[in-house]
């Protein structure tokens, strides 16, 4: 074989193996198009990532001064916030303004907050504000405004003779009033609460928890089949006579299931620096539909938990791709 036939050999297996890349090209494409479709709650790609699963993985009012003023039920103080149990409430003695305030142990980054298990009425409202220095001086770094407790049902979906005018999603709900905001630098925080006195109501108001934080939204979000389950502790048993008896009590709270399958080394490293820090025993709060256009689910789908069983197991999938499965009660 001379070289101008050796060199059309040669020529002619380059073009094969380029065509071959190609196609191999081609489909990756095609698989990159619609595997978006696939990897998000919801069924598209959700350019905006203030949707995306979020979780409050620091609370910085844990290591801050914490003051209220006008002063609170002596036996239910401001710190009972920090406390899991759904006993230990803050409760005030007024529904007039009440103003929380403090020193972060340091400058921190805080773009979440959340005032939990309250029972603030349809007039209730809170404005957070966070300073760049401490004892609430320099710069105003984020204030909120006033912003209301609950989420009003809007007129267009109101059952007119069902739902009083001003009615609220989820009043039969552990209510949280979550606040998420871009990230900022501060050293101190003043959060002012207050309510309405009105015919057939109390005068006070109460609040299970309260977190100041920061949170960690993964870059894809969690995939299709998430779930959230109401768990009871009843007891079914039939009689002779086949009816069904049943003894427990009422209250009842959330159980969550989701998977997050496409984590990046960025996102399952700082996942599981969290997991090993809180554990199955410290509590912390989810929410999978954040700021979502339907109320009740973004108010179903938010609560402080804790993990449940094994702790997340962590999986390298495929190169620079790793997978979690995800199990969270309720406190």
């Amino acid at each position: 074989m001379d070289v101008l036939e050796q060199n059309n050999v040669a020529f002619g297996r380059a073009g094969d193996l380029i065509g071959a890349l190609e196609v191999r090209m081609e489909v990756l494409e095609r698989l990159a198009r619609q595997a978006p479709s696939r990897l998000q709650a919801g069924g598209s790609v959700r350019r905006n990532r203030d949707n995306f699963l979020k979780i409050i993985v620091e609370n910085y009012l844990e290591t801050a001064t914490m003051n209220i003023s006008p002063a609170p039920y002596a036996t239910m103080p401001v710190e009972h916030l920090l406390m899991p149990e759904r006993e230990a409430v803050l409760m005030t003695q007024s529904c007039s303004e009440h103003v929380i305030s403090g020193n972060f142990d340091r400058r921190r980054v805080v773009n979440a907050a959340v005032l939990g298990g309250h029972t603030l009425s349809v007039w209730g409202k809170h404005r957070l504000e966070l300073f760049a220095d401490y004892d609430f001086q320099g710069k105003l770094e984020y204030d909120s405004g006033l912003t209301l407790a609950r989420r009003r049902v809007p007129l267009q979906q109101l059952q007119i003779g069902v739902q009083p005018w001003g009615a609220t999603y989820g009043d039969d709900l552990m209510q949280a009033a979550p606040l998420w905001f871009e990230s900022v630098f501060a050293k101190s925080y003043r959060w002012t609460i207050h309510d309405r006195t009105a015919s057939g109501r109390p005068d006070y108001w109460q609040a299970g928890y309260g977190i100041i934080g920061r949170s960690w939204s993964p870059e894809v979000n969690f995939d299709w089949d998430a779930s959230i389950q109401w768990v009871q502790d009843v007891h079914h048993e039939r009689s002779e006579g086949k009816s069904l008896h049943s003894e427990g009590t009422h209250d009842k709270y959330r159980r969550a299931n989701f998977s997050l399958h496409w984590l990046s080394e960025a996102d399952a490293n700082l996942l599981y620096e969290f997991i090993r820090q809180f554990g199955g025993l410290k509590e912390f709060y989810v929410s999978m539909y954040p700021k979502y256009h339907s109320a009740i689910r973004e108010i179903e789908h938010g609560f402080l938990g804790r993990f449940t069983g094994e702790l997340p197991e962590r999986k390298h999938a495929h190169p620079n791709n790793y997978t979690a499965p995800i199990e969270l009660e309720e406190i």
